[in-house]
């Protein structure tokens, strides 16, 4: 009500700024307090950015700007995404993105909490797999 008043007044309208959404803390806080579908889609986000920023590293030479940015963002995604993803590995809707996360990371204090997740007995044999498997990778990274 007020944006149209000033509008008709002819001053600016006050904007909010919002943070961009595929920034890593703004994913990583919704990944942790989010609804369903936030954590969801956060998580999958989060997911997305490791393996580009994986990909990244492996094709560009180390000296390029866009190797700097994907160190940049593998650094962020270590500090922000990993603590949170390690929240969620008892979530069906984000397990499967965060423990591929974790795999890609190579986060090796990942291993005790998927051992104390797969003990758990809400979790279907089909997420059971997907915690053994990414506690198997890890292992094979030692």
């Amino acid at each position: 009500m007020l944006s149209l008043w000033l509008m008709a007044q002819g001053g600016p309208v006050p904007q909010q700024a919002a943070p961009p959404p595929d920034q890593v803390d703004v994913l990583a806080m919704d990944l942790r307090g989010g609804s369903r579908p936030e954590r969801k889609y956060a998580a999958r986000e989060l997911l997305r950015q490791t393996r580009l920023s994986l990909r990244t590293l492996d094709r560009m030479p180390s000296d390029s700007l866009e190797s700097l940015e994907a160190r940049q963002t593998l650094g962020e995604l270590e500090r922000e995404a990993v603590p949170a993803c390690l929240t969620q590995l008892a979530e069906p809707a984000t397990l499967r993105p965060c423990s591929e996360l974790l795999v890609l990371m190579e986060s090796q204090a990942a291993i005790p909490v998927l051992v104390q997740a797969q003990e758990q007995d809400t979790l279907s044999r089909r997420h059971l797999r997907v915690l053994a498997r990414a506690e198997s990778a890890l292992r094979e990274l030692q």
